[in-house]
């Protein structure tokens, strides 16, 4: 259904630009209004009937009456303000889904002026509440470890800031920068983005600024689409990474915790953008995964920032330079992890108890059954990624429905199937039945 939805539209948008171009008009508010009329029609092209959505312009409020500048599209729930004498409204922030800035023509001072505007977007989240599930869930696909709010007190300082980062990430209206025009290729765009944000780093510490405020993960858009190319924050809301150690392009004496926080694709954008809105649905409406497809491919991106957490300084960058050559995104199969009967056994326990001990004698028992070192075992266990060990020493599942199946080729797999994914994996080994 998503690459369906994501074909259609992706043909709309290249068709009406390129209609919206070819009118010889001059004026700079019309011409904006016609790109942000046509962005507005794509949106509401793209979600889902019966859940009283708008899409709308005006905008956003705060708790205390602060009000972000003013927005080209805003997906909103429910009821805003009618601003007098004009058809925008004013929503307040809780309401708000997603919010796009809409340029024709992408270039450096574009991206700047959108990422402010965008900025006084997320300036309002500290008033914003809600649930952090959708963060919670990121920050087991980045961490690796659960962030409960028993959780939370026990984290690493790097940790915390990683994890208040996503909690101010979902509880912001997703931010996204649509250029119909502009930069050609997506190496233009990369090195556009990363210009900027060098250089406002450079101009805070110029001032003597521990951190150029305003430009930490949290405040970077979600996603900056140009022609047919898309910068995408790996937030894990959907698009994410794992902390990555021993970095190759980090100084030698701090190659570990750095987060691959932003990287580059070409030609999906619609794909990405119902990707990033669809989530923003899912997770607020409880819908069903199964809008998402079959959900068996993982796209593979190319990484573009890395950021790392420093308490008491704010965050780090390294930019990832890469030849054209490799910028080339690709689609692999997702597959679950192998396991032993051993490992197997191993997580049937923890399923039943919820938790294991491991240093208790239950959980030496299964390594004295693989016959290898405890040690060795829990590693082993650590790297399938569908488990964790808590600051207490407790082995606890990173997935929210871990199964296992035994194939009729002998092997025994392991994987996330809270959406059937695993399931879905697994019909598909199975070999057809004789007519």
């Amino acid at each position: 259904m998503i690459q369906s939805l994501a074909e259609l539209l992706d043909a709309i948008r290249t068709k009406e630009a390129a209609a919206l171009d070819r009118y010889n008009i001059q004026h700079p508010t019309i011409i904006g209004n016609m790109y942000e009329g046509l962005t507005r029609r794509l949106i509401r092209g793209s979600v889902f009937s019966g859940l009283e959505l708008r899409v709308v312009d005006g905008k956003i409020a705060g708790a205390d009456g602060t009000l972000s500048d003013q927005i080209d599209c805003m997906l909103v729930e429910g009821r805003g303000d009618p601003i007098p004498y004009t058809e925008s409204f004013v929503y307040s922030v809780e309401q708000v889904i997603a919010v796009i800035e809409v340029k024709k023509n992408l270039y450096s001072e574009g991206l700047k002026g959108a990422y402010f505007n965008l900025r006084t977007v997320s300036d309002l989240t500290g008033q914003a509440t809600g649930s952090l599930g959708l963060a919670r869930s990121a920050f087991r696909a980045i961490a690796g470890q659960d962030a409960s709010a028993t959780d939370i007190p026990s984290l690493s300082k790097p940790l915390q800031m990683l994890f208040g980062c996503l909690a101010k990430d979902s509880l912001a209206p997703a931010r996204i920068v649509m250029g119909y025009f502009g930069f050609a290729t997506e190496r233009s765009l990369r090195d556009a983005f990363v210009k900027y944000l060098q250089n406002e780093i450079a101009k805070a510490a110029e001032e003597g600024k521990p951190g150029a405020k305003g430009f930490g993960p949290a405040s970077c858009p979600n996603l900056i689409l140009c022609r047919d190319s898309a910068l995408v924050k790996l937030n894990a809301m959907p698009y994410g990474s794992p902390l990555v150690d021993q970095l190759a392009i980090a100084p030698s004496a701090d190659r570990d915790g750095w987060w691959p926080f932003y990287a580059s694709m070409p030609g999906r954008n619609s794909l990405a953008l119902l990707e990033i809105i669809w989530t923003r649905l899912r997770n607020r409406y409880a819908l069903p995964s199964s809008i998402f497809g079959e959900d068996m491919e993982v796209e593979v991106l190319t990484p573009l920032l890395f950021a790392k957490p420093v308490p008491g300084r704010g965050w780090d960058f390294l930019s990832h330079e890469v030849d054209d050559s490799r910028l080339i995104s690709r689609i692999v199969d997702w597959e679950p992890a192998v396991i032993t009967e051993i490992q197997s056994a191993a997580l049937s326990y923890l399923g039943a108890e919820g938790e294991v001990d491991i240093d208790s004698e239950e959980f030496a028992k299964f390594a004295g059954l693989a016959q290898v070192a405890k040690e060795q075992f829990l590693q082993d266990l650590l790297s399938t990624n569908l488990v964790f060990i808590d600051a207490q020493r407790r082995l606890r599942f990173l997935t929210y429905g871990c199964d296992t199946v035994f194939l009729p080729d002998g092997r025994i797999v392991a994987g996330e199937n809270s959406t059937g994914r695993l399931t879905r994996w697994a019909l598909k080994q199975s070999p057809p039945k004789q007519q």
